[in-house]
């Protein structure tokens, strides 16, 4: 596998890869109109984990085309111990309108009383989450 990708498209005509690799910031641009697949087996999705030497959260909005989810992990590596929940979303088939860029657009995602917000801004993103029943309530 290469070290490096080089910057264009991330498939070409016929929905393939354009290139294997990694890259430290979002260098291939990525088309959903590009994906040849059905619908069911389109896998996108928007992750963050953010942590200190003590505690941690990973939130998590999927759309794997025949299920999504939302996702919330509360890590504390102290004890250690975790507490990971999630809310099934059935059939969302590309309806979660996932940017297809991290560095602009928006995911905002509600399903029953937890909403997700992965707002852009300027320089990051503002990860906002709102789960009143996450652990019991208690978090």
């Amino acid at each position: 596998m290469q070290t490096l990708m080089s910057p264009g498209p991330l498939l070409d005509d016929r929905g393939h890869l354009v290139e294997t690799g990694w890259a430290p910031s979002e260098i291939r641009k990525y088309r959903r109109s590009a994906i040849t697949a059905p619908k069911f087996r389109i896998k996108e999705w928007d992750y963050y984990c953010v942590h200190t030497a003590d505690y941690g959260i990973a939130l998590t909005v999927a759309d794997n085309g025949y299920m999504g989810l939302l996702g919330v992990s509360w890590l504390d590596f102290r004890t250690p111990h975790e507490i990971t929940e999630n809310v099934m979303l059935p059939f969302p088939m590309g309806r979660l309108g996932l940017p297809e860029s991290a560095d602009d657009g928006d995911v905002v995602v509600s399903k029953g009383k937890a909403r997700f917000e992965f707002r852009h801004v300027d320089g990051g993103r503002h990860l906002i989450v709102d789960y009143p029943a996450f652990d019991g309530g208690r978090g």
